[in-house]
């Protein structure tokens, strides 16, 4: 995740990074902007690593977290 965040911050890219636990992280500019979390880790009370306001959506098996504008 340390690499699509270094990218971003040195292009103009958006990196898209897929951990083997199914973890999916967006970072722009070297910040963190969005999580897709499997459903599974919503159970152990997940807490997301972005700092400032977020929104939350839920669906049958994934919670998508992002930035608040």
């Amino acid at each position: 995740h340390m690499a699509g965040a270094s990218i971003s911050r040195q292009t103009s890219a958006v990196a898209v990074v897929v951990s083997e636990s199914s973890m999916v992280r967006m970072f722009d500019d070297g910040e963190l902007v969005s999580e897709i979390v499997p459903e599974l880790w919503m159970i152990d009370g997940y807490t997301s690593r972005m700092d400032g306001r977020t929104f939350t959506r839920r669906d049958e098996d994934i919670t998508v977290i992002g930035r608040a504008e």
